[in-house]
């Protein structure tokens, strides 16, 4: 049989030789010191104290490497927590050996974000865009979502008349940032103080640099 299918034959030596590269590689693969990697990228890449709790391996629906509470920023000035992060993989580039991330989920981020005005001596400015921004070429993919997100906004710019916007079930999924003309932003949200005031926003975004 194997003398009549030599192609067939060929493909089931390179399947198989496929699984078992996978396999060892999963056995292997030290996830506390690969979170511990992206806690100190993170941090550098946002200037800001970064806190990733246990990790784990998820194979359904496609591998992902899976993270708890996580939180970014100090004590005192606390940007963005959030109940879990994944990180999901391309299946392909596990075969062999190497990972290759292709979209990040935050589950219910919780995000504090004070725009100060420019002009202040002690003005820390890192707007939600930004942090999406560099959260994004930190971990090299394309694709994010947001679930069940809630956020505070509170604008100083305008010291007269400060504004604070409070948002709530946030459902964010931006696809294809890198790609020219490709780049796509769904956002639907509440607002706190009035639950049936819904908004909705869709539209083409696109970062300035693919970082892979």
């Amino acid at each position: 049989m194997f003398r009549r299918h030599p192609i067939l034959t060929f493909l089931g030596l390179l399947v198989a030789a496929g699984l078992l590269s996978l396999t060892f590689f999963l056995l292997t693969f030290d996830l506390n010191r690969y979170r511990d990697e992206l806690q100190q990228q993170l941090s550098a890449a946002l200037a800001q104290p970064v806190r990733i709790g246990t990790a784990s391996l998820t194979l359904t629906p496609g591998p992902a490497f899976a993270f708890t509470d996580i939180r970014i920023g100090g004590d005192d000035n606390l940007l963005l927590q959030a109940d879990g992060l994944a990180l999901q993989a391309r299946l392909w580039p596990l075969f062999f050996g190497r990972i290759r991330l292709d979209k990040v989920v935050l589950l219910q981020p919780l995000a504090h974000f004070t725009l100060a005005d420019a002009a202040a001596p002690d003005a820390r400015d890192l707007r939600p865009v930004e942090l999406i921004s560099r959260i994004l070429t930190t971990v090299q993919v394309h694709s994010l979502r947001l679930r069940g997100g809630t956020l505070r906004l509170i604008d100083l710019r305008r010291q007269e008349q400060p504004l604070v916007l409070d948002l709530t079930h946030i459902e964010l999924a931006i696809q294809d940032i890198y790609t020219p003309d490709k780049g796509h932003l769904k956002l639907q949200c509440q607002l706190a103080d009035n639950p049936d005031a819904r908004v909705l926003a869709e539209g083409r975004l696109r970062f300035p640099d693919d970082p892979a």
